[in-house]
């Protein structure tokens, strides 16, 4: 016969006499209850985030522009570059990593856009031109996002009111372990970069940061030391249009239009936007060349110019024909960014002398009872 063994002879509940034994089985008792209720009580795939921000625009500045343009042969002179057709930006900008700028793709492109207001060449600001371009990057030896811009109106560009607006865009997570994702349709967090582990009520699952780039402006003021403008062009010019010159004589009264009794003078007249460069900037470009009896006289250049004083682009200048001669001007203007205008050319004779007559070979009131050859001498 099977001896009966008392239960509590065992040695299961011998160990359950203990008071802290007792108590660690109610814990667990209780905690695998908690967890049944709340998996009961959650709906499958629920998850929990927590998240750290961080502002991903921090450190981001342009570190470099370059400008190309169009034309072969580009003045620069002074802070300026003058070109007639459009002209193209290449800017680089650092402060990303090698994930971030890989997912930035777009990016709004703002130059400031100018215009003259004064014969000092003072600026006011017209607009902003925009462009929504295409971002591309570089990795080594250091990671650098380069978009480039085309300037097509005309104008004058400050390289320094440049700002480029990132499109906030979202890099998907990749799974690293457990818990396969099959639902594409993961909704996107912005305008932070987070750190994200979720828990759910039937997986452990972790990932890899969930990467958005907040709408961040870059400055072109926040260049690096070693990038400075004061040792570049700072404005690009661009002016497609040539200057407009014209010519007016205050003495018109001519025999057969070329032949003058009295001196005359000249007003040049200049209509250019952008002549007020050629003026300060001491431009050497002759706009007029004055010839007397063949001989080169007198040359004009914009420093010759005066503003009217009510128009920054209309600038004239007086040329004076004194004396005796035969006068040949040429007219001609050209601008900083190689515009040039219409020619004009005038040639005439100014003789302000009334002609003298003597006569040679016979005397006043004389007789001759021979032939006698008397000669007449006009002067």
């Amino acid at each position: 016969m099977c001896k009966q063994r008392n239960l509590g002879d065992m040695w299961f509940f011998k160990r359950l006499k203990c008071g802290c034994a007792r108590i660690g089985v109610y814990i667990g008792i209780i905690a695998f209850i908690s967890v049944a209720i709340v998996a009961a009580l959650l709906p499958l795939n629920s998850i929990a985030y927590a998240k750290n921000s961080y502002n991903a625009a921090k450190g981001l500045h342009i570190a470099n522009v370059s400008v190309m343009t169009k034309q072969k042969t580009v003045r620069t002179q002074g802070e300026y570059m003058f070109t007639k057709r459009s002209a193209s930006l290449l800017i680089t900008f650092d402060g990303l990593d090698a994930s971030e700028i890989r997912n930035a793709h777009k990016a709004t492109v703002s130059v400031g856009r100018y215009q003259i207001v004064s014969a000092k060449a003072d600026l006011a600001k017209t607009e902003a031109v925009s462009s929504l371009v295409n971002i591309r990057y570089k990795i080594r030896p250091r990671v650098l996002g380069i978009v480039r811009v085309e300037l097509q109106k005309e104008g004058i560009y400050d390289l320094q009111d440049i700002s480029i607006r990132l499109a906030a865009v979202t890099m998907h997570p990749k799974r690293i372990w457990g818990g396969a994702d099959s639902n594409p349709h993961v909704s996107k967090q912005t305008n932070y970069i987070s750190n994200e582990n979720r828990l759910s009520s039937n997986k452990l699952r972790s990932r890899k940061p969930i990467l958005s780039i907040p709408d961040s402006v870059l400055n072109a003021s926040d260049l690096t030391k070693d990038n400075s403008y004061s040792k570049r062009s700072r404005y690009i010019v661009i002016d497609k249009t040539a200057p407009r010159l014209s010519v007016s004589y205050d003495n018109n009264a001519s025999y057969e239009g070329k032949y003058f009794r009295n001196n005359r003078a000249s007003r040049i007249l200049i209509q250019d936007d952008s002549f007020v460069f050629s003026y300060l900037l001491h431009d050497s470009f002759p706009i007029a060349k004055v010839f007397a009896d063949g001989k080169q006289v007198m040359v004009l250049t914009a420093k010759s110019f005066k503003n009217d004083g009510v128009h920054t682009n209309v600038w004239y200048a007086d040329v004076s024909f004194s004396g005796d001669a035969s006068w040949d001007v040429r007219y001609c203007v050209e601008d900083l960014s190689g515009n040039v205008s219409s020619s004009i050319s005038n040639k005439f004779i100014i003789d302000t002398l009334a002609p003298t007559v003597s006569i040679t070979g016979v005397q006043q009131g004389g007789a001759y009872s021979h032939a006698v050859v008397p000669t007449l001498v006009i002067k």
